[in-house]
């Protein structure tokens, strides 16, 4: 059932404690919301009506209220997530809670653009759903990931080097008129990062997340917020500058990270040493039986990532340091070379305490991270009564 309920803000206030699927008793929230424990009770009493919140009562004899546990109710609505990187695809139906339903991985080449990547979407979108054994009228959001800068305010992509004839485009609006919901267009390390967080980092405040792909981009928490900035490039790392590096970028500029860290960085690695390969299956066949020069490719490439990340712990000092993309789970030579480079430039105070992995989950991160924004969409749209607020 689609959440069409108006809501009170105090109600709303209970189901964003909830949101991150946690289950909690009525003396958790009376500690996160601050209120009376009267209060609590009153509210999570109406949800629970409401069909928005799942009670576990633990019954007992005796007066007052059984202890118990609440959390939100998560097949209360789906989220379809869409997730496009420049070669592959992730689509998934999810549960509020981030849970998939029914999920596909395709080779798809980013450059079919808009229109195709859509037609492709709605025949995917109607397998799903029959797997996941949801009508469609569940739904009640669309979650769009794309490899490319997302404008903070348009939700449209901006980035003409990333992302050639998507640029500028209302996917946004051609999605939903499609699906008959709104739809929150996001930059897919951005959806990996929240992912990641929500999973494997819930109490870090302070975390870099790098996909390295096609591409590279980041996501950064600072302070428990993730940053976006003003037009949507917080994390855009791709067109920082290696310092001994002459090679040129395809957006004309001379030693972008991009070149040397990203598939294509690693294809003309391996070219240089002979070495003919041709895509991601093909360098990762070779890091997987332990090939010397794939090693010696990838090894270099985490060092010109050092040199970056450097830079950023200056400037964010972050608790955490997490890799992944499809490059970025290839082993662990990629994060031994970024950890070389980076504790050889960065400053020791800064990594004494700084935690540096990778994780291979990236694709299941962004579904995770698409169905956490999925979410905060559907309840900012969810209209707000005036009666019930604490």
């Amino acid at each position: 059932m689609a959440p069409h309920t108006t809501l009170a803000p105090a109600q709303k206030t209970l189901l964003e404690a909830l949101a991150d699927g946690r289950p909690r008793t009525r003396s958790d929230l009376t500690e996160v919301t601050g209120w009376t424990r009267n209060t609590v009770a009153a509210r999570l009493d109406e949800l629970i009506h409401l069909d928005w919140v799942v009670a576990n009562e633990e019954p007992r004899g005796g007066r007052g209220r059984p202890p118990g546990l609440f959390t939100l109710n998560a097949d209360r609505a789906v989220v379809f997530v869409a997730s496009f990187g420049h070669t592959r695809a992730t689509w998934a139906v999810t549960d509020l809670l981030g849970r998939t339903l029914a999920s596909r991985t395709e080779r798809l080449d980013i450059g079919i653009g808009p229109e195709g990547a859509m037609t492709k979407t709605r025949d995917v979108a109607k397998d799903l759903f029959a797997a996941a054994k949801r009508p469609s009228s569940a739904l009640a959001s669309v979650v769009v990931g794309l490899p490319s800068p997302i404008h903070t305010v348009t939700r449209r992509p901006i980035h003409p080097w990333a992302l050639p004839g998507w640029i500028g485009a209302d996917v946004g609006g051609a999605f939903g008129r499609v699906f008959g919901v709104p739809v929150w267009v996001e930059n897919d390390a951005k959806l990996m990062t929240i992912g990641a967080r929500i999973r494997h980092f819930p109490d870090v405040q302070d975390l870099i997340f790098i996909k390295v792909s096609s591409g590279i981009g980041a996501g950064i928490y600072s302070g428990g917020v993730l940053q976006r900035g003003v037009l949507g490039m917080a994390g855009e790392i791709g067109h920082l500058r290696i310092a001994a590096s002459d090679k040129r970028c395809a957006c004309g500029n001379v030693g972008c990270v991009l070149v040397h860290v990203s598939t294509g960085g690693i294809i003309d690695a391996l070219a240089e040493s002979g070495i003919q390969v041709s895509d991601l299956d093909d360098i990762a066949a070779l890091a997987n039986r332990g090939d010397a020069d794939c090693t010696r490719a990838l090894r270099q490439a985490g060092r010109y990532l050092g040199e970056i990340v450097a830079t950023l712990l200056a400037s964010l000092n972050p608790e955490v340091v997490a890799l992944g993309g499809t490059l970025g789970s290839l082993g662990d030579n990629l994060l031994a070379g970024m950890r070389e480079s980076l504790y050889a430039h960065a400053h020791p105070t800064l990594t004494s305490s700084l935690h540096t992995v990778s994780f291979g989950d990236h694709e299941m991160a962004a579904i995770r991270g698409a169905a956490h924004l999925g979410l905060a969409d559907i309840l900012s749209r969810v209209p707000s009564g005036t009666g019930l607020d604490a």
